[in-house]
């Protein structure tokens, strides 16, 4: 899952997206295998149109297991409203889920798209400081490539 490209040549916006359906998408499978999946702009749909080639998400996984953040995923084919739908493919695993009650009430978190909108969409942006508190979770973690994944700016 190496085989993505390392964005140096722009700032990369770091968005949250939320998977809620338990059965027919799961992050897990492109997390683990690299794959990608095609998704249509759904509520928050300027944040679909907004969302850039390399950009990061944050993979929010609900559902079966543990609601929490289980990785990363990187935007491959930014979406064209009535022509494509935007693509994204999975680059890193956590090493485990960054639980939602880590996070929930973090002032950093509050001041995010998806805290003031109550998770009620898909795909939302992020703040920088939420980012950075994201990434100094993972560097404790021992996980370094997921915080250098994220590393740049979060809001546009």
């Amino acid at each position: 899952m190496d085989d993505h490209c390392e964005r140096v040549d722009k700032p990369v916006h770091v968005w949250m997206m939320i998977s809620s359906d338990k059965y027919s998408f799961r992050w897990d499978h492109i997390l683990r295998t690299g794959g990608s999946v095609e998704w249509s702009g759904r509520r928050v749909l300027s944040n679909f149109k907004r969302a850039g080639e390399g950009d990061r998400i944050l993979c929010y996984q609900t559902g079966v297991r543990e609601k929490g953040l289980v990785g990363i995923a990187e935007v491959v084919h930014p979406m064209i409203e009535g022509i494509q739908d935007m693509e994204i493919k999975g680059i890193h695993r956590f090493p485990r889920t960054i639980p939602y009650e880590w996070f929930r009430h973090l002032p950093e978190y509050r001041e995010t798209q998806a805290a003031r909108l109550r998770h009620r969409g898909t795909l939302f942006s992020l703040t920088e400081p939420f980012v950075r508190r994201v990434r100094e979770l993972l560097e404790e973690m021992g996980d370094s490539r997921g915080a250098r994944l994220l590393g740049g700016e979060a809001e546009r």
